[in-house]
């Protein structure tokens, strides 16, 4: 049985015993009559009224939970995950081609993050992106500013991957409560190669949002390990306050 179910379970216990006690009202008189009229009606009152509190709070929730995805900006998206974990994330985990939009808001926000795994883009200097050299240069820059970030006691353990794939999505998950999904499409227009689009939100609201947000989760585990053992000179495991190479 589960912890989190034993309110539940009280309530109802005590729901019989008001509905025995009600049924059999003059029988216990007759055996018990010095038995305090008002305050047996008074504790069922106090019963039922925890009973009703109690589903009125579930379906709040149910209808909270009634639509567990949504499609917004991504500053928004970030900002409503971190509320919803009330600044506290154990495992906070990043794909993306640079995170120069992420870092950012993750910066100007209150949290705390136990663990960071971050995956970034390695950029092909021979490949259709012109600037690529540059586009490295700015990965690197922003691998210092996550630093930074764990300097500051904003982050606690703190890994970085260069990934060279071509990019296709990218994933933030906050633990397996949160998940952010959002596409790239390739445009030759763009300084990186490619179109960044807005994120769908996905809340752990439901088991089965819980199993896609920890699919996911088990998916960037996987990746990541394998981006860390080809790149052991890239990827990090940082004790605070060591610098980078």
């Amino acid at each position: 049985m589960s912890l989190k179910n034993v309110p539940r379970y009280i309530m109802y216990l005590g729901l019989v015993v008001l509905v025995i006690v009600l049924c059999f009202w003059s029988t216990l008189v007759q055996f018990a009559p010095s038995l305090d009229t008002k305050r047996v009606v008074g504790i069922g009152v106090a019963v039922l009224a925890g009973f009703i509190f109690y589903f009125d709070k579930k379906l709040d929730q149910f209808k909270a939970s009634a639509t567990t995805v949504f499609h917004m900006d991504i500053s928004d998206a970030i900002r409503k995950a971190i509320e919803s974990k009330r600044g506290r994330v154990k495992v906070l985990r990043i794909s993306a081609i640079t995170s120069e939009v992420i870092l950012p808001i993750l910066r100007d926000v209150r949290i705390h993050i136990g663990e960071c795994r971050i995956m970034l883009h390695r950029f092909d200097e021979r490949g259709r992106i012109k600037d690529a050299g540059k586009l490295n240069g700015l990965v690197a820059d922003l691998r210092s500013k996550w630093r930074e970030l764990q300097r500051a006691g904003t982050i606690g353990q703190l890994k970085v991957v260069l990934y060279d794939d071509v990019p296709m999505k990218y994933v933030i998950t906050f633990d397996a409560d949160v998940a952010l999904f959002g596409g790239y499409a390739p445009d030759d227009e763009s300084p990186h190669g490619n179109d960044f689009r807005e994120p769908y939100v996905l809340l752990a609201s439901s088991v089965e949002n819980e199993r896609v947000i920890l699919k996911e989760n088990d998916w960037f585990d996987t990746y990541f390990a394998y981006w860390e053992s080809r790149e052991e000179s890239v990827s990090s495991s940082f004790a605070k306050g060591t610098q980078l190479p």
